[in-house]
């Protein structure tokens, strides 16, 4: 009874949507069966949520527990339920979940946007700071101007994964803010030596053709250029999926994506580059007895059936 009326008095006094607190729709919102019932729980409860979603998208998993001394032990002595218990944190799972639940709010989260953005800085705590862009991503179009200023910033952490938030965003890649803000910074990472990076921004704007083709004149240049032989193997074959996606929009790029599908020195990136041909211009597949139809994919890029 002393235990139960202990957890009773000092547990958070979340809101609640049809008896259920914020914390089990979170977790609720994690598996796909049953995230669409969670997000609308969630859209209930409105700003009420936005403190404690802030709050635990902070946490940081203790450096020393009992937990962490158990994660080093050898696999061999150390029984699997044992392990899979260390492994276990309720509280990373629900902030991650925290992460994401700001997409249910969207624009009404756009009071958590200084916060958030300080997350998403802090070098001394790069879990937090992923969460925060995730958070950011899921908030929408108030929070673009936040994302775009850090996309040239090389010391904020997490880097390769905020550039790569604005191509697999919807709430981010349908608004047309794109075309005078985050593309031309998008463009100019493609030069970045981290191939990381680099790689990051191409995918980001082929995926962003998906939702707005009006981006095409800004982007397709520069992914065109990648397709060049100077330029590493991931960037080629990465760039060649992403014209790709522009359709006939890209039917500029269609003799560099010829010369690419016949004379690349590397089979994977001849196979994507045949596969961008057929989406923007399939006549040049088969005007050309070397190039073969592919039915493999490259990583970012959707398989053809």
């Amino acid at each position: 009874m002393a235990i139960t009326l202990f957890v009773l008095l000092t547990r958070e006094n979340e809101p609640s949507y049809q008896g259920q607190p914020l914390t089990e729709w979170l977790m609720r919102s994690r598996s796909p069966q049953t995230r669409p019932e969670a997000e609308d729980a969630i859209r209930h409860i409105g700003t009420n949520a936005l403190p404690f979603l802030l709050e635990w998208v902070h946490y940081d998993s203790p450096r020393y527990s009992f937990k962490s001394l158990v994660k080093k032990l050898p696999g061999a002595i150390t029984p699997l339920p044992v392990r899979r218990w260390a492994n276990k944190d309720f509280k990373a799972d629900r902030a991650m979940a925290a992460a994401f639940a700001f997409a249910a709010l969207g624009d009404e989260a756009r009071f958590a946007i200084p916060e958030l953005t300080t997350a998403m800085t802090n070098s001394a705590a790069t879990n937090a700071s992923l969460r925060a862009i995730y958070a950011l991503s899921g908030i929408g179009k108030a929070a673009i101007p936040a994302l775009t200023a850090q996309i040239a910033n090389t010391n904020v952490p997490n880097r390769g994964m905020l550039i790569h938030s604005f191509g697999y965003s919807p709430a981010l890649a349908t608004n047309a803010t794109y075309a005078t803000s985050a593309v031309p910074l998008l463009v100019a990472c493609l030069d970045e030596p981290d191939l990381s990076i680099a790689a990051s921004a191409i995918s980001a704007l082929g995926r962003m053709a998906v939702y707005d083709p009006a981006q095409a004149s800004l982007a397709l240049p520069g992914l065109t250029n990648r397709l060049n032989s100077n330029f590493p193997l991931q960037t080629r074959a990465f760039a060649a999926v992403a014209l790709g996606r522009y359709g006939v929009l890209a039917s500029n790029a269609t003799p560099s994506l010829l010369l690419t599908a016949m004379a690349d020195p590397d089979r994977q990136v001849r196979q994507q580059a045949t596969n961008a041909l057929l989406q923007i211009a399939p006549w040049e597949v088969t005007n050309f007895p070397k190039l073969v139809p592919i039915n493999s994919y490259f990583p970012g890029s959707a398989p053809r059936r």
